[in-house]
């Protein structure tokens, strides 16, 4: 048996495009993770022994139902583990789609490394953005257990060499990511005419507000801007004085993100780190023009002018430049670029192809 793991679904439009791909192709799995109960067309079946009690409690917004769920999610996860082992069989491939408790994983891992035939991960970023300390010692136990890794970029995998030289390069493989096209196609329920229209040209940018998104990078880059007729729409819990920003602070699900890509003309992708932007395959099906960072995935889909503008990461005055060409085109070219966008993550970066590599990696 296939299993792919995430027990929180922490990468949920990946998952879901994969899973569908998977399904498409006739590969037989169970997805171990928390799906919504509400969507149409689901690619499986509710199955979550890891953190059943965990994902209803968070179902609840109240804080003392989270601060629970936060206590009693590490020994359920453990817990979860203790049980799934026993049903495990020596042919079994065990995919981890995320590593969600790595301080558990690090030590459940080198007990499955006996327990079954092959561990596949898939590192969407090679470490987590939180940068604790005690990351690099965790993961540095975690990759060896794993008989093949899958990074999402050529760039990423000399990264994750240089950071990992003990890992032997014939267990990675370079697998890009495929469009969110059926995604959103099930989930999105907004239209052009429910976004909000402003005067002003929208940059758009996508919390959280964290240093790896490259927020005060755009900051500084404001303040290098003469240019003032612009807006730049949050999507963040943060409060600011200046009326350049349009904040929207509250969650918005799935269901209603369109609302503020389809209020904004170009997204921001200011990224210091990153491997793989969810906002990016987002804005392509919303076909949205994108000002990003040259890291990762997005230097392989955005083609500087075309679909949007690469800059240099951590550059306030390189940005500054993206979005004064942004603020001197005319709408036409951003629409343009955008359905650029849109088309080549399509046809160049298709879901077929990318289960097929993987029912490859499962088979040998």
């Amino acid at each position: 048996m296939i299993y792919l793991i995430d027990p929180r679904n922490t990468t949920k439009p990946y998952n879901f495009e994969l899973l569908w791909a998977l399904r498409d192709l006739g590969i037989k799995y169970k997805f171990l993770g928390a799906m919504p109960r509400k969507i149409e067309n689901p690619p499986v079946t509710p199955c979550n022994c890891f953190l059943p009690l965990t994902r209803g409690i968070l179902g609840n917004q109240k804080n003392l139902a989270k601060f629970i769920a936060n206590v009693s999610q590490t020994p359920e996860m453990l817990l979860g583990w203790l049980n799934f082992k026993r049903i495990l069989k020596k042919e079994d491939i065990l995919h981890f789609l995320w590593v969600t408790s790595p301080s558990i994983e690090s030590i459940i891992l080198p007990t499955l490394e006996n327990k079954v035939k092959n561990l596949i991960h898939t590192a969407h970023n090679i470490l987590p953005h939180r940068n604790r300390k005690k990351d690099y010692s965790l993961f540095k136990n975690i990759y060896p257990c794993f008989n093949h890794i899958i990074l999402h970029s050529k760039a990423t995998k000399k990264e994750f060499i240089k950071l990992f030289p003990e890992i032997n390069e014939k267990k990675i493989s370079t697998i890009y990511v495929g469009n969110y096209e059926r995604f959103y196609k099930t989930h999105d329920k907004t239209t052009e005419n429910d976004a909000k229209k402003f005067k002003q040209r929208v940059f758009f940018f996508m919390g959280p507000i964290k240093s790896y998104k490259g927020f005060d990078v755009l900051c500084n880059a404001i303040k290098l801007l003469k240019n003032t007729d612009f807006k730049i729409l949050i999507h963040a819990n943060w409060k600011s004085k200046d009326e350049h920003f349009i904040i929207h602070s509250k969650p918005l699900s799935y269901q209603r993100l369109g609302l503020l890509y389809r209020a904004s003309d170009i997204v921001i992708l200011s990224h210091t780190k990153v491997s793989l932007p969810n906002s990016l395959f987002e804005s392509a099906y919303f076909a949205k023009p994108v000002i990003a960072s040259n890291l990762g995935v997005a230097q392989y889909i955005v083609r500087d002018g075309k679909e949007g503008f690469l800059v240099e990461p951590g550059s306030p005055e390189s940005l500054k430049e993206a979005m004064v060409k942004a603020l001197s085109i005319s709408e036409k070219e951003l629409k343009s670029m955008g359905e650029s966008l849109k088309h080549r993550s399509i046809k160049k970066f298709s879901w077929k192809s990318i289960a097929e590599k993987l029912a490859l990696i499962y088979e040998s």
